[in-house]
């Protein structure tokens, strides 16, 4: 994960929880992936918090232009 303080990359544990959203389909159910960290962390470099129990996290793909 990327610290928004100093852009150092950490690598945190996580937890997959899926969580369902409303669809204009009945008989259509929809999931979302998100991400529960187990404890709070910090980050290795400048020792900001990054994460913390029962914050959930969504991890989108970015496209790189280059």
């Amino acid at each position: 994960m990327n610290c928004k303080s100093c852009g150092y990359w950490n690598r945190i544990e996580l937890e997959k929880r899926f969580i369902e959203q409303p669809s204009p389909e009945p008989k259509v159910m929809v999931l979302i992936p998100m991400y529960e960290p187990p404890k709070t962390e910090t980050c290795r470099k400048c020792k900001t918090l990054i994460a913390e129990p029962k914050e959930l996290i969504r991890i989108l793909k970015v496209e790189s232009n280059g």
